[in-house]
């Protein structure tokens, strides 16, 4: 059986019904469906989950404001991105279906620069609080974060989405 990965941002409430009938059109069509409120049990590892969203063969993104400026949603971009977009832009095509929300921001070079200077300035803020630290001893996740804020700039800022 074919597995469908979806990533979106948990935030927006208006994504609940979205996933839930993609998850619905791909159980009819024998897939699938797999995404992290129906998969994620009490003490599983979310880290685990988004590193499986990077790896699918089959993606589907859906694209808001919220999904551009959540840690969690860039991660699993980031991991997707890396997994095949560096290297293989037609397999990263293949794999990867975005739906972008009406009423996201997306499609001007000023829409894609707002998002970089969030995760800019994100990215310094994190920076400015480690520094204040008295040790950096239990901080790797931290320092992941920050890590995480400083590579989404350097993702392509073209147009990844499609509108539906």
């Amino acid at each position: 059986m074919v597995s469908v990965y979806v990533s979106y941002a948990w935030k927006e409430e208006a994504q609940k019904p979205l996933v839930e009938k993609l998850a619905e059109a791909c159980a009819a069509r024998g897939m699938k469906p797999r995404y992290d409120r129906k998969e994620m049990k009490y003490g599983d590892s979310i880290r685990q989950f988004m590193d499986e969203i990077g790896a699918a063969g089959h993606i589907v993104l859906v694209l808001s404001e919220a999904y551009f400026t959540s840690e969690y949603c860039m991660y699993e971009l980031c991991q997707i991105y890396d997994q095949f977009a560096k290297h293989d832009q037609a397999g990263f095509r293949a794999r990867v279906n975005p739906v972008v929300l009406s009423g996201t921001p997306l499609y001007n070079a000023d829409d894609r620069l707002r998002y970089l200077h969030h995760w800019e300035r994100r990215s310094s803020e994190l920076n400015v609080k480690l520094k204040r630290l008295n040790s950096l001893r239990h901080t790797r996740h931290l320092q992941d974060s920050l890590r995480g804020c400083e590579k989404i700039p350097s993702l392509p800022s073209g147009n990844v989405g499609r509108r539906v």
